[in-house]
């Protein structure tokens, strides 16, 4: 069966800004702001986005700085639980997940969130014992180059490897897409972040869905693969 590599935001997790602030009160905490110019986080990896917000504030975005920030990023994420799950899971989730397995595909993560923010966020819905493990912010420079490390952890969990052709990245923005793409496997590309779907479709995905609540085509794709 599959190896199915999810991304978090906007594809498990509705894009709410689930974090945000806590990088925010991180920047007021160590610098006194946070930058007047905003960009889009989706599909960027953590350690990118604390490297390019440091940048903005005229902040030398060095190692150490990067790890301050991040750290106290992960510190303060905690209080960020929402008081129930409404409006938080993407359509789908978790039956999506159930299903995976009791089809046999193997779950793992690939995402630009650093690990403990990950299952942090996960944690915060019950979705975290889904995923015994993938490929995160600091794992790699760029994104691509998780899809190696994802299918190695993969491997020694499974007890087997996982060829390119029954590997798929499933995620939500133009990244995700790209990553599967130069790391030589699949992808499944969902509207559920903020990615309008032409703009995926041009990305050509091997499949685009708009979102997880009716899999029937996904379990298609992915078990009619050779």
């Amino acid at each position: 069966m599959a190896l199915l590599l999810f991304d978090i935001d906007g594809t498990l997790l509705a894009p709410r800004g689930l974090g945000r602030r806590a990088f925010d009160a991180s920047l007021r905490a160590l610098y006194g702001r946070v930058p007047e110019q905003a960009f889009p986080y989706d599909g960027l990896m953590d350690v990118a986005i604390a490297e390019k917000t440091l940048a903005l504030l005229g902040v030398d975005s060095d190692d150490a700085a990067v790890r301050a920030l991040l750290a106290e990023y992960v510190r303060r994420l905690p209080a960020e639980r929402p008081a129930s799950r409404e409006g938080f899971l993407c359509p789908g989730v978790p039956t999506v997940l159930d299903e995976a397995i009791s089809r046999g595909h193997t779950l793992f993560l690939l995402t630009g969130n650093l690990r403990s923010s990950a299952y942090v966020k996960l944690g915060f819905f019950g979705l975290e014992g889904y995923f015994p493990g993938g490929a995160f912010s600091g794992d790699a420079l760029r994104r691509h180059d998780l899809v190696p490390v994802a299918l190695a952890r993969a491997a020694r969990g499974a007890g087997r490897p996982f060829g390119s052709s029954e590997t798929w990245i499933v995620g939500d923005s133009v990244h995700d897409v790209r990553t599967a793409r130069d790391g030589g496997v699949r992808c499944a590309a969902v509207c559920t972040g903020t990615t309008p779907a032409e703009a995926l479709r041009r990305e050509g995905p091997d499949l685009l869905l708009a979102d997880l609540a009716a899999p029937g085509p996904l379990w298609a794709a992915v078990e009619g693969a050779p």
